[in-house]
């Protein structure tokens, strides 16, 4: 965490796993649309052991779009974890 960084204002970030648990779906098919550029991610650590991330804002972007965040509705909070409880570089 940066020095004087306020927790209440990072964003938490989604594992490939949390994502495709809400979505019913592989994390293998998550990181290949993260890949793709299909879902917006970034990569943390070094190119050697990068690992994957989600931004929460952005999979809610993307349920939006694709017309799933009604569908699945109170799955996201089952398996996604709320604003300070997410994993943070």
């Amino acid at each position: 965490m940066r020095p004087n960084a306020n927790p209440d204002q990072l964003t938490p970030l989604l594992t490939p796993r949390q994502v495709a648990h809400a979505l019913g779906i592989t994390a293998a098919t998550v990181r290949t649309w993260c890949a793709s550029g299909r879902l917006r991610s970034m990569k943390l650590g070094t190119a050697n052991c990068a690992r994957v991330r989600i931004p929460r804002a952005e999979f809610e972007r993307f349920l939006r779009e694709c017309g799933e965040l009604s569908r699945i509705g109170s799955r996201i909070n089952d398996a996604v974890p709320e604003s300070g409880e997410g994993e943070r570089p």
